[in-house]
């Protein structure tokens, strides 16, 4: 039985309670960076994903619901 190492590596936009929309990797404490708006964060982490084989970024609305969840690999 071959055991599957696929890791895929995932950046979250959300928004702070000040405001900001940050880019978070996994579930790490601190943020990559933050924005004032949401498109400058996605902007930023489509970015990291272009350059980056199985890279998926996830975008959250205000709210906190998952809104898109975008991969260059599929």
């Amino acid at each position: 039985m071959r055991i599957d190492q696929h890791r895929e590596r995932v950046l979250r936009v959300t928004r702070d309670s000040l405001g900001l929309w940050e880019v978070r990797e996994g579930r790490f404490e601190r943020p990559l960076s933050s924005f004032e708006s949401m498109q400058d964060a996605r902007d930023y982490a489509d970015g990291i994903a272009r350059g980056e084989p199985e890279t998926v970024v996830e975008v959250y609305s205000e709210d906190g619901r998952l809104q898109s969840r975008l991969s260059a690999y599929g």
